[in-house]
């Protein structure tokens, strides 16, 4: 069995040199068009065919094992048209080129799906140079994601509340949001704690506040909370306030949420969210926040996720925003405020970390 590949300026000449080949009985694998190296704006036409399975008599015993050999051969090569042919069913005639062929593969890698990534690159050149695709093709996946700024103190003290998983990093996120508006904002900040019951949540705070000397008081209540905010003096003017943690699906957390954010008063509420979660559990994540009255997330542990493609498909298709970003485990230095540029960086990524 013989594999061959012809490319013509049109389908009747590529035909006609298989045909002068491979005979009339010639079996085509695949068609396409395919772009002239020297000349990329213009389209040749490609066929993909073998010949015709002859019949024979069987091979005498020592012809055995060349024809194995042989036939070894000829499988490898049409496993390859077949390969070539799923290809260009998958990316499309021009997308099979092997820089989209790549990105695609690296996309999918980090948690796309295949049908987001149809949505969102169809208006891509795949022909651009390397660099430059990977760089549209970023900035298409993440266009439909909403940003907003951490906000600034008005006239009142401006007070956030922060929830979330346990382990998302709910703690480390309110010692960078609180350390981000004390040196980078210069406002002097207040850290309340009501996440008592989380293993070394408050002693981690204690420690940060004898090294920055922000203060922090611990409640256990709300009604607590609604008292202790009611006797500081106005000259903290950001209160950082962080609520117990736990699965946001679980009606009694949501009471006990409900009653601190009642509480707090707060100008925002932000969830802390993990770039680890699988599809199914950000979707429901995130849905949960929304309906708790969550202004924005801040999304963790980017530099953990072998991929965010799936919290990203999540993202782009609610409401809620992002505000910060928690890129590593150090205080202050692994926090940003959200933004494309920001976040491009951690897809696309291949092998580096």
């Amino acid at each position: 069995m013989r594999v061959r590949t012809y490319i013509a300026e049109s389908i009747q000449e590529a035909l006609r040199s298989m045909r002068r080949e491979l005979g009339e009985d010639a079996i085509i694998l695949s068609t396409r068009t395919v772009r002239a190296a020297e000349k990329p704006d213009h389209e040749l036409i490609e066929i993909i065919a073998t010949a015709a399975p002859a019949h024979s008599s069987s091979p005498a015993v020592g012809e055995e094992l060349p024809m194995a050999s042989q036939l070894q051969q000829e499988l490898a090569a049409l496993r390859s048209a077949v390969h070539e042919l799923s290809l260009q069913l998958r990316f499309g005639q021009v997308r099979s080129l092997p820089q989209w062929q790549l990105l695609w593969e690296l996309a999918e890698r980090e948690g796309f799906s295949e049908s987001f990534l149809l949505r969102h690159s169809a208006g891509l050149d795949p022909s651009l140079p390397l660099p430059e695709l990977q760089q549209q093709l970023r900035h298409s996946l993440l266009q439909h994601l909403r940003y907003v700024p951490l906000p600034e103190p008005s006239h009142h003290p401006l007070r956030i509340v922060l929830t979330g998983l346990p382990g998302a990093g709910v703690t480390t996120s309110l010692l960078k949001l609180a350390l981000f508006y004390a040196l980078e904002r210069g406002y002097p900040v207040q850290i309340v704690s009501a996440a008592t019951d989380t293993l070394g949540a408050l002693e981690q705070l204690q420690l940060f506040s004898s090294v920055t000397d922000i203060p922090v008081a611990e409640v256990h209540t709300a009604r607590e909370l609604q008292r202790l905010l009611g006797s500081i003096p106005p000259i903290p003017q950001v209160v950082l306030v962080e609520l117990p943690t736990g699965n946001p699906l679980h009606g009694q957390l949501q009471q006990l949420w409900q009653s601190y954010k009642s509480a707090a008063q707060p100008d925002a509420t932000y969830a802390v969210m993990s770039a680890t979660e699988s599809s199914a559990n950000a979707s429901a994540f995130v849905q949960a926040w929304r309906e708790l009255g969550s202004d924005a997330l801040v999304l963790t542990k980017l530099d953990l996720a072998v991929g965010i493609g799936a919290v990203v498909e999540v993202l782009s298709t609610t409401a809620l925003p992002i505000v910060a970003l928690g890129i590593g485990p150090r205080i202050p230095e692994d926090f940003a405020a959200a933004s494309p540029g920001a976040l491009e960086q951690f897809i696309l990524r291949g092998q580096q970390r």
